[in-house]
């Protein structure tokens, strides 16, 4: 069986032949003195040039090098988080409008069944928003904002965003909003952080958060009745001041917040739901109406209303009323049989 020739084969025999044409010519003949000191020269000159080449060359990749090593310890201190890819990180709940979604510099409107990864960047366009499961947080996105999500961490460029969670915050769960002013430790339980123009200000309707700005710290907690208002300007000028729970401060949140499945519920179960996304307080006019709610089972589908919306034609199947006469209260009261 015959074999191919390999690249070593042919080497060989190349070889082998230059050995025998050397052979045949015979010793080459002396070159006369004046002509081999003239072609000496002319290879020193040119071997002189190589080298001064080769040098130039190695001193410009050195530089390039050194330049790199510069720009990488320049922008080291400003890097982003590591990002996971591997990882979800987020998933979308709700979504309205056209919402912008960008992963390593590949960018794609954002589908409701997509799900998010650490690193990835969001932007909101005008009349858009978003609602995601962040990591067993409950975040809303308002129109124009723009943010980057990471393990632990968002970074908000611009905009409005909205975070709730139904407990307090752990180590474990803990999460930062870092804006260009501050910073904005989660410690819970709902809290909004606008980043405008002018400044950044953060909302505390229930629990608290920790706020770093400059070389201070300060804790803001919400009141039972009121919330409170951290505003600090870009001259880092802080103010604060008391707030409602409810309102137009508060409403944009209505608009991304998830669907409550009231099918099988109790009209209690949806009445504390929509409170708390309202930021009502609910009364009971006597425990005979409390007991009655509980008692009273839902069926059909609100995902068309917000919750503001839902209260009243919900309500409407059962005997329950609502009355918002009190500004920041929902009084639940019984009619007759």
């Amino acid at each position: 069986m015959s074999r191919q020739p390999t690249n070593g084969d042919q080497t060989y025999h190349d070889e082998a032949t230059i050995e025998r044409l050397l052979h045949a010519i015979g010793p080459r003949k002396k070159l006369p003195e004046d002509t081999q000191r003239k072609w000496e020269n002319a290879f020193q000159q040119e071997l002189s040039q190589t080298i001064r080449k080769r040098r130039i060359r190695r001193a410009t990749a050195y530089a390039a090098l050194c330049a790199s090593a510069l720009l990488l310890m320049i922008y080291t201190p400003f890097q982003q988080p590591d990002s996971n890819s591997e990882n979800p990180l987020a998933s979308v709940i709700t979504i309205s409008g056209n919402v912008d979604f960008s992963l390593n510099q590949i960018s794609q409107p954002l589908l409701p069944d997509d799900v998010i990864q650490s690193g990835s960047r969001i932007e909101t366009g005008l009349d858009s928003q978003l609602g995601l499961q962040l990591s067993g947080l409950d975040l809303r996105v308002n129109q124009q904002t723009v943010l980057q999500l990471f393990h632990g961490q968002i970074l908000l460029q611009k905009g409005q965003i909205y975070i709730s969670t139904n407990k307090a915050a752990t180590h474990e769960d803990s999460i930062k909003v870092v804006t260009p002013l501050a910073e904005i430790q989660h410690v819970g339980t709902q809290y909004q952080v606008n980043m405008g123009s002018d400044g950044v200000a953060t909302l505390v309707r229930e629990g608290a958060i920790r706020i770093k700005f400059d070389t201070d710290e300060i804790n803001a907690i919400a009141e039972e009745h009121f919330a409170r208002k951290v505003t600090i300007s870009n001259d880092l000028q802080l103010n604060e001041q008391r707030i409602n729970k409810s309102g137009s401060e508060w409403n944009w949140i209505l608009q991304s917040a998830p669907t409550f499945n009231i099918e099988g519920r109790s009209a209690f179960d949806f009445l504390q739901w929509a409170s708390r996304e309202t930021g009502l307080k609910l009364i009971f006019d006597n425990s005979q109406t409390q007991t009655h709610a509980k008692l009273s089972h839902l069926s059909g589908d609100i995902s068309m209303l917000n919750p503001d919306q839902a209260i009243e034609p919900v309500l409407a199947t059962t005997r329950l009323v609502a009355d918002r006469s009190i500004a920041g209260e929902l009084t639940i009261s019984m009619t007759g049989n």
